[in-house]
C-alpha cells in the first residue's frame, strides 16, 4: 500500500466531523457527549461570546468539571485542544455575526430578505475569492 493511502487511512479517525462550524458540531455531538461534557456544553451555549474569553480553568470551574474533561470535550468536537476550540468558536461567531447583526427588520417582505441573504452570500464568496492564494492551489494541483 502506498504511503499516501496509509496516511489517509490512519488519519481517518483523527479527522474533524464533516460539519461546517463548531456550533453545529456542538449541537450534533450532544447525544454522544458524556454527562460532564454536556455540562461544559451548557456553559458554552449559554454565552458563546464569554466562552471565547474564558481560560480552561474558568470554563472547568463554571461547568463544575475538571480541566481534562474540558480537553476531552474539545476533542469530542474534533478540536486538538482547548485553544483550537476557542479559535474555531471565535471564527464561527465572527462569520455568523455578519449575517445575524444586520439592519434588516422583520417587516421586510420575503423577496427583500431573500435578496439580502443572497447578496450577503455573494459578497462572502467574492471576499474568499480575493483571498485565495492561487500559487499554493496550483502547487497542490501539480502535486496531485
Amino acid at each position: 500500500m502506498n504511503e499516501a493511502l496509509k496516511t489517509r487511512k490512519s488519519g481517518a479517525k483523527n479527522r474533524r466531523p464533516a460539519v461546517i462550524d463548531i456550533v453545529s458540531r456542538l449541537q450534533r455531538a450532544d447525544p454522544q457527549l458524556s454527562l460532564a461534557e454536556r455540562q461544559v456544553a451548557r456553559v458554552i451555549t449559554s454565552d458563546y461570546e464569554a466562552a471565547t474569553r474564558m481560560t480552561i480553568a474558568d470554563l472547568a470551574a463554571k461547568a463544575k468539571v475538571s480541566q481534562p474533561t474540558v480537553t476531552r470535550f474539545c476533542r469530542s468536537l474534533g478540536c486538538t485542544s482547548f485553544a483550537d476550540f476557542k479559535i474555531s468558536l471565535a471564527r464561527t461567531l465572527t462569520v455568523a455575526s455578519a449575517y445575524l447583526k444586520s439592519n434588516r427588520v422583520f417587516s421586510d417582505d420575503a423577496g427583500q430578505l431573500a435578496h439580502y441573504v443572497m447578496m450577503s452570500a455573494v459578497a462572502a464568496v467574492r471576499e474568499c475569492l480575493d483571498q485565495i492564494d492561487t500559487s499554493t492551489i496550483a502547487r497542490a494541483i501539480e502535486a496531485l
